[in-house]
């Protein structure tokens, strides 16, 4: 069983987001933690984890919050990042993610997003789009 905090959602989705999905999902890709300033001003997305884990009393899961910063240099382009973005993850089930920093794949039971999209203006330079998702994620590495 793995230590629990070696767990990260955002690296899971990053590697489901740019090794599953379509690779074009934005010009600037798919980055864990903040996006510089020239990525954002390509279109990028940006994941990060939102909240504690909650781990299962009864099965080696834990359900955790992911947040997807979808950021461009305009609203539509935002708009349309976290659009591919909540098709590509919304409901998926049963997919491999890998963690390259332990290097160890984890299996995401269950992925589903339970907020947004909501747009807003960022910068002078930069609107977001944010989407939030709980991810189900198995504790035992599959490897």
């Amino acid at each position: 069983m793995s230590d629990l905090a070696e767990i990260s959602p955002a690296e899971l989705m990053h590697d489901v987001l740019t090794r599953l999905c379509m690779p074009d999902i934005a010009p600037a890709g798919v980055v864990v933690g903040p996006a510089n300033d020239a990525a954002q001003q390509q279109g990028v997305v940006s994941v990060v984890a939102a909240g504690l884990p909650e781990e299962d009393r009864y099965g080696p899961t834990q359900w955790m919050r992911c947040q997807f910063r979808c950021l461009a240099p305009t609203l539509e382009m935002a708009d349309r990042i976290a659009q591919s973005v909540m098709r590509d993850v919304h409901g998926r089930v049963r997919t491999v993610g890998r963690m390259v920093f332990i290097d160890k794949r984890f299996l995401i039971h269950f992925c589903n997003v339970t907020a947004g999209s909501s747009m807003h203006y960022d910068s002078p330079e930069t609107w977001e789009t944010l989407l939030f998702a709980e991810v189900m994620i198995g504790t035992d590495p599959i490897d």
